[in-house]
């Protein structure tokens, strides 16, 4: 059994046996042939340096003057903007109330400010790709639209070495010109060029979507980036605004779906009882979509009971839960707290007899406090072997980032 392993019936774990990030690494690459699943919290987006906790989010609505005017207002809900203040874990009911009434403050200005402002600049990304990149099935429990935009950079399939593949890594290495074909040309200014240099060659002016995203692929495979063919259900319809649709007889039937957002997400709303999805193909224009009138598919409930409820009847959800039970072999938990609030996904996890192995990461300021973290999550799950590893050695964590607890 590994170091920071565990099971139920071993008794008391060894003090401080916690795997580092490489060891992980080196254990779930010495396992090739058991599937490989990821579960994500919000303290996933904390480690990499993006807060989008309930104390960040209460910060920020209780600073924005519309919020402010909702609950100035005695018919909204008499007594909550206070307790907000005092009670961190009591936004999610200031949350479903924005969501309701202001859902552009909620998404756009908050949001907006919190996730897209940050994406790029707070975080290591080929850290972050690299740790992804192990994993086939993606489960998260967050709303905010974070990990979709740190896997439409993995996104595709890898290219074919065409004449077209040969075109572009000439480009790349620097010897024909993106205007001509002279063989052995160096680039003018002696640099390899990105995208917006490279497409010159084709023709004046801005390519197609579909053209920039084939070179795009191209610069990624020479690189030696990964690439993850990413479904999570969601279809082409025809539709004024090229939103996706879902439906569960086309989720039953597509066996290969890997990203589930257990509570939905922000940019998931519904529509005239169909279910559908915010696109965008430019990452800086996804999140000003997302303030449109629509209203976010968001469990913004603050107990289990409540998430089932929201849950119950929403074909989408059950579906994720549902695929949940039916995972197997491996699990890696990265900044969930499983508090009881989310009593109905440790359910789904214990009732699953085919996954047997859990990787769980732990933060804590020091050796007492990691221990009582792992002490917490050994007593949520039965009958798994448990591992526990210490996030805080992962490439993207960053060291100073807080522990919490969604």
């Amino acid at each position: 059994m590994l170091p920071g392993a565990r099971t139920k019936e071993l008794g008391k774990r060894a003090e401080n046996a916690f795997l580092s990030h490489e060891d992980l690494v080196a254990e779930l690459e010495a396992s090739p042939l058991r599937q490989k699943n990821l579960f994500l919290g919000n303290g996933f987006n904390l480690a990499i340096g993006v807060e989008t906790g309930y104390a960040s989010i209460r910060d920020s609505l209780l600073e924005h003057a519309t919020v402010a005017r909702l609950f100035n207002d005695d018919e909204a809900c008499p007594g909550l903007y206070v307790r907000i203040k005092e009670r961190p874990e009591e936004t999610e009911q200031l949350i479903s109330r924005i969501s309701d009434h202001y859902h552009c403050a909620f998404v756009k200005e908050i949001l907006y400010d919190k996730i897209l402002h940050l994406v790029g600049k707070r975080y290591n990304q080929n850290a972050v790709i690299e740790f992804l990149k192990f994993f086939e099935r993606y489960f998260t429990t967050n709303y905010d639209p974070l990990l979709y935009l740190l896997l439409l950079d993995m996104e595709g399939k890898e290219p074919e070495q065409d004449e077209f593949y040969d075109r572009v890594k000439r480009i790349h290495d620097g010897w024909v010109t993106a205007k001509g074909d002279n063989a052995n040309t160096p680039l003018e200014d002696g640099t390899k060029k990105l995208l917006c240099d490279i497409v010159t060659y084709k023709e004046k002016g801005n390519l197609a979507p579909k053209t920039r995203d084939d070179i795009f692929r191209v610069l990624r495979h020479i690189r030696g980036e990964p690439f993850i063919d990413l479904r999570d259900g969601f279809i082409v319809r025809k539709s004024e605004k090229g939103d996706l649709e879902w439906s569960a007889l086309i989720a039953k039937e597509m066996k290969d779906i890997n990203l589930f957002y257990l509570h939905g997400s922000t940019f998931f709303y519904r529509e005239n009882g169909t279910i559908k999805k915010r696109v965008s193909d430019k990452k800086k224009n996804f999140i000003k979509f997302l303030s449109e009138a629509n209203v976010p598919m968001c469990v913004f409930a603050a107990d289990s009971p409540g998430k089932m409820k929201q849950i119950k009847g929403n074909e989408y959800l059950e579906h994720c839960q549902d695929r949940l039970r039916k995972i197997k072999d491996d699990l890696c938990i990265v900044g969930w707290g499983c508090g009881d609030c989310d009593n109905h996904l440790i359910a789904c996890i214990n009732e699953n007899k085919s996954l047997t192995r859990l990787f769980i990461s732990c933060h804590g300021e020091d050796a007492d406090k990691m221990n009582k973290t792992a002490d917490w999550y050994a007593g949520k799950f039965k009958d798994k072997e448990i591992v526990f590893w210490d996030v805080r050695t992962a490439p993207f964590c960053k060291k100073d980032a807080r522990a919490v607890k969604r």
